[in-house]
């Protein structure tokens, strides 16, 4: 889909907001995050996912601190079985 999206870490769900609705992913459904040159891939299947420009970020401190949060999250809801 098309269009601006922002995405949310919450308790339970990485959230993505847009225009038209939200989709809740529960943790235990993010099968990795990958840190590129240019962008964070949030995979949730082998063809399935989120992409985020690193200019999303207001600096590299920001892209870490989000990237550890989403792995704290997926890790953790995996270690729990959740």
């Amino acid at each position: 889909m098309l269009g601006l999206r922002r995405l949310e870490i919450r308790d339970d769900f990485l959230v993505e907001l847009s225009e038209l609705g939200e989709q809740h992913t529960r943790w235990r459904a993010v099968e990795k995050v990958v840190v590129a040159p240019g962008h964070v891939f949030i995979y949730l299947s082998a063809t399935a996912g989120h992409t985020l420009p690193r200019g999303a970020f207001s600096d590299e401190a920001a892209l870490q601190a989000f990237v550890g949060l989403l792995r704290g999250r997926s890790q953790g809801a995996a270690a729990a079985g959740l």
